[in-house]
């Protein structure tokens, strides 16, 4: 299958000004069903490498899906999800 960057490109671009549009409440629930719908796919890639935790990455989801009315953000505990995340995501 061939690509062609200019359409992706474009696509970037359409998805970022709509996104820009959005509400941060939309945005959280657009970034939680994102997180969501590729968890099982980051199951598969630990159990197959043997190499990961998707514990962590749940428990990150999980944070989003039970704040997403913004009103009890703990700004610490936050840091330490992104630096746990980070920890368990390859970096290609």
């Amino acid at each position: 299958m061939e690509y062609n960057i200019e359409v992706y490109k474009n696509y970037k671009a359409q998805l970022r000004k709509n996104i820009a549009q959005l509400t941060i409440e939309k945005k959280l629930s657009f970034a939680i069903g994102i997180c969501e719908n590729l968890y099982p796919e980051y199951e598969k890639f630990e159990a197959e490498s043997k190499w990961g935790s998707s514990e962590k990455l749940k428990n990150g989801i999980n944070y989003c899906n039970n704040n997403t009315d913004l009103s009890d953000i703990d700004v610490l505990k936050i840091k330490q999800l992104i630096d746990d995340v980070e920890l368990v995501t390859p970096h290609m």
